[in-house]
């Protein structure tokens, strides 16, 4: 507009001329490891707000954005099936999205809802209006900050902030071998669901299955990990021959029962690991259970289930 108006006598000459373009800002790459888990430190780091421990907590079981999950809306749920309907004004690219619900996801939304009151209009209220995004930030800063006694802060870990989370999540969900089709789904991210021709003008496959299997299997991996910092001896813990079979035990809500993902042709050879957080694993070798080695066999087997099911729906 100012080369314009100089062309046209308007301007002596463009008081901008000599300007630089601002210096492109460096994304983000912070992701939290399992090691610096934040589940178990919530309820100290931050004591006085059960709504940012939730909030937080859906974060990394949903792998959406802080925003939409402190503005979750009654009206966009439905626990009975299992589906949170975000619509589009709410969503970042306007495009309405719906979010499978894992059995944690659902757990943790029924606890806020028994303490949001009668009929509440948003799973996080605060007054007649969602959860304060300033509030949600000003408390993670604040836990966060460094004193003599804790240098890390509260939460024990190096600084990160909240859209670290959805970083996170989404990591996760993609080293377990969840396809780059399903995680873009995952995340709205229509660059990559409607990336081509293929996909935007003959591909309408919702990928509502896939997308909630990658979002069931991330939070038992969180949920492990707290478990190994918990009792670092918890892999020896064989079942005995006279203990019940693990499909005959009550998994925990929200957990993953992941007996069927480790292939092992002969039965009576089983030997098998129980943890509350993904269930019954089952082990042809006397040797101690590798976590390494377990992922990479959830991850061939993801991969080759997949590609099969891809190829039968051609």
């Amino acid at each position: 507009m100012l080369r314009w108006a100089v062309r046209h006598g308007d301007l002596d000459h463009n008081p901008v001329e000599a300007m630089k373009k601002p210096a492109a800002a460096n994304p983000r790459t912070r992701v939290l490891t399992p090691q610096e888990m934040l589940w178990e430190g919530l309820p100290t780091a931050l004591a006085r707000s059960k709504t940012c421990q939730r909030i937080i907590k859906l974060c990394l079981v949903t792998a959406q954005r802080v925003g939409e999950v402190a503005g979750m809306a009654v009206s966009e749920l439905d626990l009975e099936h299992g589906i949170w309907r975000l619509p589009g004004p709410r969503v970042k690219n306007q495009h309405e999205h719906i979010v499978p619900l894992s059995n944690l996801a659902i757990s943790i939304i029924q606890e806020a809802l028994e303490d949001a009151g009668k009929q509440p209009k948003f799973v996080f209220p605060s007054g007649d209006e969602p959860f304060s995004t300033s509030c949600r930030a000003r408390t993670i800063v604040r836990a966060s900050e460094p004193t003599e006694d804790r240098p890390l802060g509260r939460f024990n870990i190096a600084s990160w902030s909240a859209h670290d989370l959805r970083r996170t999540a989404l990591s996760t969900i993609a080293s377990l071998g969840v396809l780059p089709i399903v995680i873009g789904h995952i995340a709205n991210h229509r660059s990559v669901t409607k990336a081509n021709v293929t996909f935007l003008h003959y591909v309408h496959y919702s990928y509502q299955r896939e997308v909630r299997e990658g979002l069931t299997c991330g939070p038992a991996i969180w949920r492990q990990s707290s478990i190994i910092r918990r009792s670092p001896n918890w892999c020896h813990c064989w079942r005995q021959p006279n203990e019940p079979k693990p499909s005959k035990r009550k998994m925990p809500p929200g957990c993953v029962d992941v007996t069927s993902l480790v292939i092992d042709p002969k039965p009576a050879e089983r030997r098998v690991l129980d943890t509350p957080a993904v269930g019954a694993v089952e082990q042809r070798h006397a040797q101690p259970f590798c976590f390494h080695t377990f992922r990479a066999q959830w991850r061939a087997m993801w991969s080759k289930s997949w590609s099969a099911e891809s190829i039968v729906r051609l």
